[in-house]
């Protein structure tokens, strides 16, 4: 650099710093915008996850109470069909014939509930493999509505399931009203 520079040139290299020192100021404020952008989208991002998590850890306790809630309908299938069979086998033994209509409506309802609840566990191991494919691609937003319409969809199942077995209940009832009254009737061997 000239020692013996003017005012003139010393105004220009001034200006020439400044101007210089001015562009780095608007790129160091943009690069921190864009970095601020990216911390933000980073904490929405976290956030997002977070309630995802939250709601995949929802989805499976429920998808745990479906799994109990179908292991007592099998249960309560494996007792009634025993009590079913008890009945036949004690009305035969009194009557010659057994009320076909009743064993069959009795029978039928037993296997639409079966078929229900099969039904309802194969779509609950979908889901099941559904949610875990959602977690390993937790970056990507799922569509947890189609979750939970599936959810209330084995719901409305299970529901279902307990009317068809209160109706086994009374089929029952009528089988052991009419044993009652066929005991009464028919002489003891």
């Amino acid at each position: 650099m000239n020692i013996n520079m003017s005012f003139g040139q010393l105004d220009n290299l001034i200006e020439s710093y400044a101007s210089e020192l001015h562009q780095y100021q608007d790129l160091f404020q943009n690069q921190a915008l864009e970095l601020e952008d990216q911390f933000m989208e980073s904490v929405e991002n976290q956030e997002k996850l977070a309630e995802l998590n939250s709601r995949m850890g929802v989805l499976q306790c429920l998808n745990y109470q479906v799994d109990q809630e179908i292991e007592k309908a099998n249960g309560l299938l494996g007792e009634f069909r025993k009590k079913i069979e008890y009945l036949e086998t004690e009305i035969n033994l009194h009557c010659e014939n057994v009320n076909d209509e009743y064993r069959e409506k009795l029978y039928g309802t037993a296997n639409t509930v079966r078929t229900l609840i099969h039904n309802r566990k194969d779509e609950i191991e979908q889901m099941k493999d559904n949610s875990r494919v959602m977690c390993v691609a937790a970056g990507q937003d799922p569509k947890l509505e189609t979750i939970a319409k599936i959810m209330m969809k084995l719901l409305e199942a299970l529901e279902f399931a307990e009317e068809n077995l209160e109706k086994m209940k009374s089929y029952i009832y009528c089988i052991n009203w009419k044993y009652r009254e066929l005991e009464k009737i028919a002489p003891k061997r």
